[in-house]
């Protein structure tokens, strides 16, 4: 059922045995999975049934980055859509699973090692392929049969689900439901814990123009980003001043990020019929709502990477031509990128100037989009980076509020200059593999790919913040993704993540909720 509360009356006392903050690509899974195992679940959902920029407002922040971003502010209204489906609404859906090695602990790495193995994680993996719409995961995990893939290099394929606007595609099966009720327009201001913090006795909602009412839930589980999932924790300081689940100061901590930007361009040499892999993006039968698509994801294998102490790094290709270094080109590039005609006619003068040569380039480009297989000389190598999780990089409150009085987040994030000597360690051994395969050389540095600069941005994949440890002083849940401390309340999504690989967060953080699914199930079956 799907319901606004708005027509809930002021002061109202909801009660559910399971509460889910947020539904997202995460909330939906969980709510999904108990409502297949008979359960009753009440979802919050801060915005409404689809996309209201209205709503967004509440979803801001302010950052201190060192990040080389454009804007320099994190893009927070990118990362956090509100609504039925949350972020879904906009992602491409790009999934793959995380690699192997991302889950052990890496000595020379502080904070790593989840606590279970990608293979414990395998069969919610394949749930997950299914609530996605994507047809059975024989290849998410493994590499590639490919001549690539046969010593220090390792390709993997990345799906694109068809539609994976998870709202849209469940919206008629979430009507339908009498086990799920959905209360859209209705965010969560705060969490109120027992007088002795044991358990969540009940969620405060406020929203726009609202009176407010509660909810009283046996189970609460918080679904709504990483970010937002952090918030509210830190918020909710009705009990203590430093917030819920926060006794050892680690609530936000140890945020991540993916880092997406040129690293390098490599010169095809003989080695097209192996390289074209990397630029094409095929059809893939079964699925849900149409074709999955499926590009590839070049790295380096778990046992060199552990050899050498490096993060993980995922590259991806992309054609490219010499041209596209001529100031003309960037600078249309740049007013195309920013929607600015700022400067147009020095940029059409300079493309007349050329003439010819950049024709050439536009037919090249146009060729190239309606081939995308066809041959080119040059590929220009586009990276993925893992930053490795550090305490200093954290969520806390922001001293800006929104309109309802509550502070919005602050984000502190810093890449370290381990990731940069990471990514050139890494290149120098993906170019010395390549070069065996007759491709090169690389090409790579801040000269050489300075007219590049428009393609970096940050990943939109905020991970950590609640991350998952045994230890209470290490972590901020357990395992199973329960609060130390706290009986009844749960976190799903990517703020679990201890570390954040190189992958797209969505397949594995739904994968999570599934997994939390069934131990939640276990959990009221043994009363």
């Amino acid at each position: 059922m799907l319901t606004d509360a708005r027509r809930i009356p002021a002061g109202s006392r909801l009660r559910a045995d399971f509460c889910i903050v947020g539904a997202g690509a995460a909330g939906l899974s969980l709510a999904l999975a108990l409502e297949q195992a008979s359960q009753e679940v009440l979802i919050l959902e801060a915005g409404g049934q689809s996309f209201d920029p209205a709503d967004q407002e509440a979803a801001g922040g302010t950052s201190e980055t060192a990040m080389q971003l454009d804007p320099e502010d994190y893009p927070f209204q990118q990362t956090r859509i509100r609504g039925l489906g949350g972020t879904t609404q906009r992602w491409s859906g790009a999934c793959l699973a995380l690699d192997a090695g991302d889950f052990s602990e890496r000595p020379w790495l502080d904070g790593s090692g989840w606590p279970f193995s990608r293979e414990a994680l395998q069969p919610h993996y394949r749930e997950a392929a299914a609530m996605l719409g994507l047809p059975p995961p024989g290849g998410l995990s493994d590499p590639l049969a490919h001549p690539l893939s046969d010593g220090a290099l390792q390709l993997r394929p990345v799906l694109i689900p068809p539609i994976l606007d998870l709202g849209r595609r469940h919206r008629p099966r979430l009507r339908r439901s009498r086990r799920i009720t959905v209360v859209t327009h209705a965010p969560v201001q705060e969490l109120l814990a027992d007088p002795e913090q044991r358990c969540i006795e009940s969620l405060r909602v406020v929203g726009r123009g609202q009176a407010g009412f509660v909810v009283e839930a046996r189970t609460v589980v918080l679904a709504a980003g990483a970010i937002e999932n952090t918030r509210l924790l830190l918020v909710s300081r009705g009990r203590d001043p430093r917030g819920i689940g926060n006794r050892h100061d680690l609530v936000g901590r140890h945020v991540m990020e993916h880092d997406y930007r040129p690293v390098a361009l490599l010169g095809v040499g003989s080695g097209w019929p192996i390289l074209r892999t990397l630029l094409t993006c095929r059809p893939l039968a079964g699925g849900a709502g149409g074709r999955t698509m499926a590009m590839t994801t070049l790295g380096l294998d778990d046992r060199i990477r552990e050899q050498e102490g490096l993060l993980n790094l995922h590259l991806r290709g992309f054609r490219y031509h010499p041209l596209e270094a001529d100031p003309a080109v960037v600078a249309l590039k740049e007013g195309i990128r920013r929607r600015s005609l700022n400067g147009a006619a020095a940029v059409l003068e300079g493309l007349a100037r050329r003439g010819p040569r950049l024709a050439s380039y536009g037919l090249w480009h146009g060729w190239g989009k309606l081939r995308p297989g066809s041959p080119c000389h040059w590929i220009r190598l586009m990276g993925w980076r893992e930053q490795e999780p550090q305490a200093h990089n954290r969520i806390t409150l922001s001293r800006q509020r929104d309109s309802l009085g509550f502070p919005l987040a602050h984000l502190q994030l810093r890449f370290s200059p381990r990731m940069q000597d990471n990514l050139e360690r890494s290149l120098a051994l993906l170019e010395q593999e390549l070069r065996g395969h007759g491709c090169g050389p690389l090409r790579r540095g801040p000269e050489a790919l300075q007219h590049l600069s428009g393609y970096a941005k940050v990943g939109c994949h905020a991970m950590g913040g609640t991350r998952m440890h045994a230890d209470p002083r290490r972590g901020v849940v357990d395992a199973d993704g329960r609060v130390h401390g706290l009986a009844n309340l749960y976190i799903a999504g990517g703020s679990l993540f201890p570390t954040g690989g190189a992958a797209n967060p969505t397949l594995t953080l739904v994968a999570l909720a599934l997994r939390l699914a069934r131990h939640l199930q276990a959990r009221r079956a043994g009363g």
